[in-house]
């Protein structure tokens, strides 16, 4: 309970919340991994797939650890997202260097205690501290290293790597639309939405950032939006430890210059106090969504129709993060999903595929690249190694084909032995299982 009060502190959020965004979904990797990382780490054959004159050579993949990584975890959710690549990392066989944000001390504090008295240290470290710590721990070569927060950073994380040939994972930001056509359920989109936008007080990589609304129905968000965040909140969510705190001052003073510089109406919101870093949840219209927010502000855009929603988000903030798409029409779903690319999406609700433990996590273009969580956390930190295993001197008689000197006779000799024969013609109709055979045997 003492260790849950501290990863509640640093943004003085509900103790539920610190429960059910950081513990529970860490606790849920554990296990997985565990059930399946024996599975995830044997040696994979592929001798059903090779050509049938390297069958017998058993060849296979085996599954090596990388060596030292570097983790590098943002401040907004500085527990799990810090822990779920470490997991598997561990799983990999990895050793691991953890660098917690200083922003979030309280949960670095908890983070070092359990590496120091659970882990072995010689294997497992965490560093803290400001800038110059990550600044000296990107100066030496890793295996691979990982970052998740700001593409700024993730640019200069990158530069750094590049001196040492090292691999990375960039686990970016981006504007993550949520996209209500005229077919969606008002009333459940609003709610839905509201609460995607006040988990941790928007400080959510995934949080919907703007809202692209048919403007057929605008007006009716608007009133479900507003009873939405007054259900959560029947007191104001000013209460302490109802809602979550902007992390830092700066953080706090480059919100409340987005709000005062803003050119939309605010219709819902708009309450701060820089004395405890509050905004509440707040909603503007009529505006244009420029930086990534990170905060409680949430834009709403009016569009004519899907297509132009679609069309918005491809000209303005291509490849976010997450894609919250709300519509009752299924054929209406796929076409979003099929015109806007993102690093994930949830059909009719927010942040969800984030909650189904063995689903990849990932950005994509300006969003990131590289993916982690379950399997895909064990395959980041792994190396996958072919071995092929070559027979004695009885193939050798066989192998004679591929020694000097050449000859047109041993390179006929190599077509039938080793090339692919295509099993359809150039309309891509299949071919007779008698013409097959024949083709195979050179005819």
């Amino acid at each position: 309970m003492l260790r849950l009060q501290r990863l509640a502190a640093d943004f003085a959020k509900p103790a539920f919340e610190a429960y059910v965004t950081e513990i529970s979904l860490v606790t849920e990797e554990i296990l997985f991994a565990i059930k399946h990382m024996y599975a995830w780490a044997r040696d994979h054959s592929e001798a059903s797939t090779a050509p049938w004159i390297y069958k017998l050579n058993n060849p296979h993949i085996r599954k090596e650890p990388l060596g030292t990584v570097l983790i590098i975890g943002p401040w907004n959710y500085p527990f799990h997202l810090i822990m779920l690549p470490f997991i598997g990392a561990i799983a990999a066989g990895n050793t691991v260097l953890l660098k917690p944000s200083e922003l979030a001390p309280h949960t670095a504090a908890v983070i070092t205690a359990i590496l120091d008295q659970c882990l072995d240290s010689s294997c497992y470290k965490t560093i803290n501290g400001p800038v110059p710590q990550t600044t000296a721990l990107l100066s030496h070569p890793f295996a691979k290293i990982m970052y998740t927060g700001n593409a700024t950073v993730g640019k200069i994380v990158m530069a750094a790597a590049a001196k040492h040939l090292t691999p990375v994972i960039l686990e970016l930001g981006g504007k993550s639309p949520a996209i209500v056509t005229c077919s969606a359920d008002i009333k459940l989109a609003a709610k839905r939405i509201a609460w995607g936008k006040c988990l941790n007080g928007a400080q959510t990589c995934v949080a919907p950032d703007y809202i692209l609304i048919d403007k057929s129905v605008q007006d009716e968000f608007i009133a479900e939006f507003k009873k939405a965040v007054e259900s959560f909140y029947p007191n104001g969510s000013c209460e302490d430890g109802v809602f979550a705190r902007i992390i830092s001052d700066r953080h706090f003073e480059r919100l409340e210059g987005l709000l005062n510089g803003s050119s939309g109406q605010i219709v819902f919101g708009g309450n701060v106090d820089s004395s405890t870093r509050y905004i509440s949840p707040t909603l503007v219209k009529d505006c244009s969504p420029d930086e990534e927010i990170f905060g409680p502000i949430l834009p709403m855009v009016t569009t004519s129709s899907t297509l132009d929603a679609i069309s918005f988000v491809n000209k303005w903030h291509k490849c976010p993060l997450a894609l919250y798409a709300f519509t009752s029409d299924k054929h209406e779903a796929a076409i979003i999903l099929d015109n806007v690319t993102s690093g994930g999406a949830t059909i009719n609700d927010t942040m969800m595929h984030l909650a189904v433990v063995g689903l990849a996590f990932g950005g994509v273009g300006d969003s990131g690249f590289g993916a982690y969580r379950g399997k895909c956390s064990f395959d980041a930190f792994t190396h996958h190694r072919t071995i092929f295993v070559q027979k004695g001197r009885f193939i050798e008689k066989l192998l004679q084909v591929r020694y000097p000197p050449y000859t047109l006779s041993k390179l006929s000799l190599w077509k039938r032995m080793s090339d692919t024969k295509p099993w359809f013609d150039r309309a891509g109709n299949e071919y007779s299982l008698l013409k097959r055979f024949c083709k195979i045997l050179g005819f």
